[in-house]
């Protein structure tokens, strides 16, 4: 689902994603899913506008793609531009369609919370010491004798 994909996203390109903010971002994005599938809330009026403006905040994703291929600068513009864009179109409309807005929104959540928890850490991840924290799962077979 869409809300495990951003913070996979940024945890590859931004160093400051820590477990808190990968796992309390799923958390809150399958939170906010199911509330707006299911029409836990009313989806009317300002409860509607509200997950309609989460769900334009999900349009983040295409500026993550351009942060991973043109940079910070580029990416912050493309986001800011499509969350923009997409907020215009989808107020008033997204919410007949529960099942595309409950998955937009999920994106939008999973991202606002993956970037406020990782931003109220200091600590860094460590790109160059991969190799030393992830280990081989597959236990060595022994060798066989002929």
């Amino acid at each position: 689902m869409g809300r495990d994909c951003i913070p996979v996203i940024a945890s590859c390109f931004w160093s400051r994603v820590t477990n808190a903010a990968f796992t309390s971002a799923v958390i809150a994005g399958l939170l906010m899913f199911c509330v707006a599938r299911f029409e836990l809330l009313p989806m009317v009026g300002v409860i509607a506008g509200l997950f309609e403006l989460l769900a334009a905040v999900g349009g983040v994703v295409l500026g993550l793609m351009a942060f991973g291929f043109c940079g910070r600068r580029v990416g912050l513009i493309v986001g800011a531009l499509s969350a923009i864009v997409l907020a215009y179109f989808f107020i008033g409309f997204l919410q007949d369609y529960t099942v595309l807005m409950a998955s937009l929104m999920a994106y939008g959540v999973s991202t606002i919370v993956c970037i406020g928890v990782s931003l109220m850490s200091s600590s860094k991840f460590d790109f160059s010491q991969i190799d030393q924290n992830v280990i081989n799962y597959d236990p060595a077979k022994p060798a066989t004798q002929a």
